[in-house]
């Protein structure tokens, strides 16, 4: 999950060569520092993108340093997010075990509190169903491929029993095929060459290039 940046150099390609130790420093630097900061203009879009307060996907993507020519931006090999950061860049399809829980945003959603008013979810079927009471709701079942949950509707039956409803606040599906939103590539196409060159010449003023 990377995309290759080259930069032409031009009129400093002499200084270059004359003092090559402190050119590899400068461009280390500058590759460091545009990483960091192309990490985190990632990490921005992603989590507006992704309306995801909890910021799991956000929070994995970082910078990483190879040799003195090449930094990687994105989420890094080993990553147990990996997987799930490159299908929501480039598309593709994931499954469940055996099924893939999604909150609904709907009215019952809503009043049980696991959509915001603005539409953001960071709750989870398992921390509702563990809980139904933080939530508002007298209890939980699993019918078809919808979790529900049961609402006290605060109307009484003729001998005082509570009336309660449920309703649908979850969907269980076997795999769910999402569109790539491009927010790592895309990002990376627009802002990567202006950012190294930024640094770069940043770097170079520092130790005096001209």
């Amino acid at each position: 999950m990377g995309i290759l940046v080259e930069a032409e150099f031009g009129e400093l390609a002499k200084w270059m060569a004359d003092k090559p130790g402190q050119f590899r420093q400068a461009k280390r630097r500058a590759l460091d520092l545009a990483g960091f900061e192309l990490a985190g203009l990632v990490a921005e879009v992603a989590t507006k993108k992704f309306k995801s307060p909890t910021g799991r996907l956000a929070g994995a993507i970082r910078h990483q340093l190879e040799g003195d020519d090449t930094v990687k931006v994105g989420v890094m090999q080993g990553d147990d997010v990996l997987a799930y950061a490159r299908i929501r860049d480039q598309g593709g399809t994931i499954s469940g075990r055996p099924n893939l829980v999604f909150p609904l945003d709907n009215d019952a959603s809503r009043r049980a509190g696991i959509f915001t008013p603005s539409g953001v979810s960071g709750v989870s079927a398992r921390e509702v169903i563990s809980d139904p009471a933080q939530f508002g709701l007298l209890g939980t079942f699993a019918k078809g491929r919808a979790i529900l949950g049961v609402f006290d509707t605060g109307n009484r039956g003729p001998r005082g029993g509570k009336i309660t409803e449920a309703r649908a606040i979850f969907a269980r599906v076997p795999s769910v095929t999402q569109r790539g939103n491009g927010y790592l590539t895309q990002t990376m196409a627009q802002e990567a060459l202006p950012e190294l060159n930024r640094q770069l010449a940043a770097a170079l003023e520092e130790i005096g290039a001209e």
